[in-house]
C-alpha cells in the first residue's frame, strides 16, 4: 500500500506539474488540475498509507494515524483559499495534518525527525519563495518513510 501511494503522489505531481509547473504550494493546483482530482489524490494517497501507518504505530498513538489522515482529508475537500472559512479551514486541515505526522516520529523515539523537519522547512522558507510546498512533501515523505519499520 505504501507503494501505490507513492506512485499516486508521484503521478498527481508530473500530472500538476505538466500543467502548472511548479507551484507555491500543492492546494495550488486544485486551481488548475480541479479540485475533484486534486481531492481524490490527497484522499488516495491518505487511505493507502492508513493501514500502514496503523500497523506500526503502538495502539496508544494511533489517534495521531487519525488525526493525520483527518487532517489530509479537510485540506482535500478544501484546497481553495477563496473565502476567509475556506482558507482558515485549508489551514487548519495542514497544521493538524503536520503536527500528527511529526507527533507519531516523536512518538516513535526519533526526536532528530522533527527537529529537521522544521530546521529545514524554516531553511527553505529563507531560500525560495515555493518554501511551502516543499515542506509539504517533506510531510508526505515524512508519512511514506514512517510505515516503513
Amino acid at each position: 500500500m505504501t507503494i501505490i501511494a507513492t506512485i499516486i503522489l508521484v503521478a498527481y505531481l508530473a500530472y500538476a506539474y505538466c500543467k502548472v509547473g511548479i507551484p507555491y504550494c500543492l492546494s495550488d493546483t486544485a486551481y488548475t488540475v480541479g479540485k475533484g482530482i486534486f481531492a481524490s489524490a490527497m484522499i488516495a494517497v491518505a487511505a493507502c498509507l492508513w493501514l500502514p501507518m496503523m500497523e506500526t504505530t503502538e495502539e496508544w498513538w494511533q489517534f495521531l494515524v487519525f488525526l493525520s489522515f483527518a487532517g489530509i482529508a479537510i485540506l482535500a475537500v478544501s484546497p481553495y483559499k477563496d473565502s476567509d472559512f475556506n482558507y482558515k479551514l485549508h489551514y487548519v486541515g495542514t497544521y493538524i495534518a503536520m503536527v500528527a505526522v511529526l507527533s507519531l516520529w516523536a512518538a516513535r523515539g526519533a526526536w532528530v525527525v522533527p527537529i529537521a523537519t522544521i530546521s529545514a522547512g524554516l531553511a527553505l522558507r529563507a531560500i525560495t519563495d515555493k518554501w511551502l510546498l516543499w515542506v509539504e512533501l517533506m510531510m508526505f515523505a515524512l508519512a511514506i518513510t514512517y510505515t516503513i519499520n
